[in-house]
């Protein structure tokens, strides 16, 4: 008998989703930089998980990774808060992300091409009309595709994951500032003038606006965290 040839057949791969404690992450991380969950207000694991709609352990194993990246702080047998980062915190965070950012732009600013500025021009105008609509949610995912942007153009792979680690912990702090200001529009006003920097192949322009755009955000995140 004549071996048959074993085939492969053509199967449409399946796409698996998220596990429910990827789900809860992004939903709790979310609602964090929102402001719809407020640091020094008490929540319990069982009505986070309630209103998810999932178990309690795909949300204590959210909180848990939270937890390391600094966002909660665990109450023993109470529950969970938002972290309050501090002043000291802030300044640190501050002058790590001058020093990183500048470097980037340093870095980047050579290999800024037409095909990269229409990038930074799409989203500028994105930019403009989350800061229009008064949608800090929304400002807040374009300003990080904005600077994510820039140090993707560096190619430095160590350069990304250190924006990446740092840039939620900047956008926690930020996040009293921003939606209690004018800040959207006049950021949007910073981004414009770093990419016409960068346009002209200004370099040290480039670096001076970025340093001025981080500037401008530590004062109102130290001066202005409290009620208006």
């Amino acid at each position: 008998m004549k071996d048959l040839a074993v085939q492969k057949p053509k199967l449409r791969s399946i796409e698996v989703p998220s596990c429910l404690k990827d789900l809860a992450f992004d939903s709790l991380k979310e609602a964090i930089l929102a402001g719809d969950l407020k640091p020094g207000v008490l929540y319990s694991e069982p009505g986070i998980a309630k209103q998810l709609g999932i178990s309690r352990t795909p949300v204590r194993e959210a909180l848990l990774d939270l937890s390391s990246r600094g966002f909660v702080a665990f109450i023993p047998r109470r529950g969970f808060q938002i972290k309050e980062i501090t002043e000291k915190s802030i300044k640190e965070l501050y002058v790590f992300r001058m020093v990183l950012e500048t470097g980037i732009i340093r870095i980047a600013a050579p290999r800024i091409n037409e095909a990269a500025i229409r990038r930074l021009e799409a989203l500028h105008k994105q930019d403009q009309r989350a800061a229009a609509r008064q949608d800090m949610h929304g400002f807040i995912n374009v300003n990080r595709e904005f600077h994510g942007f820039l140090a993707a153009l560096t190619e430095n792979s160590f350069l990304i994951s250190s924006f990446e680690n740092v840039r939620e912990l900047i956008e926690l702090a930020s996040l009293n500032i921003i939606g209690r200001t004018h800040r959207m529009p006049k950021a949007v006003i910073e981004h414009k003038a770093i990419i016409d920097r960068l346009r002209e192949r200004d370099i040290e322009g480039a670096v001076a606006m970025m340093r001025r755009h981080i500037q401008v955000t530590e004062d109102l995140v130290l001066h202005k965290r409290g009620p208006q």
